[in-house]
């Protein structure tokens, strides 16, 4: 079925009648797919891989990004010619193009991905495609066509770099809004100091769901105050709605025999 017919007569989103319990109507690959994300890492069940490398991550000057309230998260998009991530369990260069995020209404919810069943309070992800490809259209579908790095998110502290980020949340409340950062951001300053992580071959966790990504999850977390995680909390899912945008994760999915490798400095 074709993207802009469903498109048309189905808007997703994360309400009762087209949250992620009702995608598979129209992106069958929800419950057919055999690498579909996310998933829960059961951390006894991974498997250490020798070959695996330290991520390595640039994002350039990182100046004059556009934040945008796409009506399912925030989203900042990134300059791709200046990023580069290599390393890890990657083959070649990927660039980065946009990084968003999933949270809940409340703490104890809100990222996708889960470790021994735990919940984190929210999960970003910097999304980047292979540099093999011309540009993230074309390697969209590709099995590897795309690499996320998901960071989970904790109350606690608040981070003084996603400051950044939170402090302009309120310039895109209602969806379809963008606003240009003034600051410089680097996601990387975003990434835990201790840089073990999780990979495994999985897919988008939104509609159209391609099973195209190549997953590192890293293993700890970072923590984002609780009054910059509401600031996500205020944003709205359309024009003139004041509807929060809240939940707005996909619960984990089937591994259907997958296996999780680790990295362990």
């Amino acid at each position: 079925m074709a993207l802009d017919f469903i498109n048309k007569f189905f808007k997703w989103g994360y309400g009762p009648n087209n949250g992620p319990q009702s995608w598979s109507k129209f992106f069958p690959i929800a419950e057919s797919g055999c690498r579909q994300s996310p998933i829960d890492v059961v951390v006894s069940e991974t498997e250490q891989d020798s070959s695996l490398q330290p991520v390595d991550a640039s994002y350039g000057p990182g100046a004059d990004y556009k934040l945008e309230n796409t009506g399912a998260s925030w989203q900042l998009h990134l300059w791709p010619a200046d990023t580069s991530l290599t390393g890890g369990p990657l083959q070649g260069q990927y660039h980065g193009f946009q990084m968003h995020a999933h949270w809940g209404s409340e703490p104890g919810v809100g990222s996708e991905h889960t470790l021994n069943g735990h919940a984190f309070d929210a999960e970003i992800h910097i999304v980047h495609y292979n540099s093999k490809y011309c540009n993230p259209g074309e390697a969209l579908d590709q099995p590897d066509g795309l690499a996320v790095v998901g960071i989970l998110v904790q109350t606690g502290r608040a981070h003084p770099h996603f400051q950044i980020i939170a402090s302009h949340l309120k310039n895109v409340h209602q969806s379809g809004s963008t606003y240009n950062l003034e600051e410089n951001f680097n996601p990387a300053l975003l990434f835990p100091e201790d840089r073990r992580y999780y990979t495994y071959p999985g897919s988008l966790t939104t509609p159209p769901l391609f099973e195209s990504v190549t997953w590192i999850l890293f293993h700890s977390h970072i923590e984002l105050s609780a009054a910059q995680i509401q600031e996500m909390r205020k944003l709205t899912t359309g024009c003139n709605s004041d509807k929060c945008l809240v939940n707005n994760y996909r619960p984990p999915t089937d591994k259907k025999g997958r296996k999780v490798k680790k990295f362990q400095q």
